[in-house]
């Protein structure tokens, strides 16, 4: 085998592991650290982030419409349920 090839195969290697052991590391990854109810007519946008293998759960996270402010929805609110209505489309 030539060296760069060889050379490519070993970094390649080496960081399938690095990421590996990042994943297997336990710990969630999650964006949302602090969950409110907010009233959907406050809402100016969302984004919907669905789980991964650095975090379990779905994340909404709204910007509000008077503040310069992003915050992460608490899953029993009303809002998180007229998101997922929206995210979920008709059936």
């Amino acid at each position: 085998m030539s060296r760069p090839i060889l050379l490519l195969l070993v970094l390649s290697l080496a960081l399938a592991a690095i990421c590996t052991a990042y994943k297997m590391d336990g710990r969630q990854r999650c964006l949302c650290k602090n969950l409110y109810e907010v009233k959907p007519w406050k809402i100016k946008a969302w984004e919907v982030h669905h789980p991964s293998p650095y975090c379990d759960v779905i994340e909404i996270v709204v910007s509000l419409k008077y503040r310069k402010k992003k915050v992460c929805l608490h899953p029993k609110s009303e809002a998180w349920k007229a998101i997922m209505q929206k995210e979920s489309g008709p059936i």
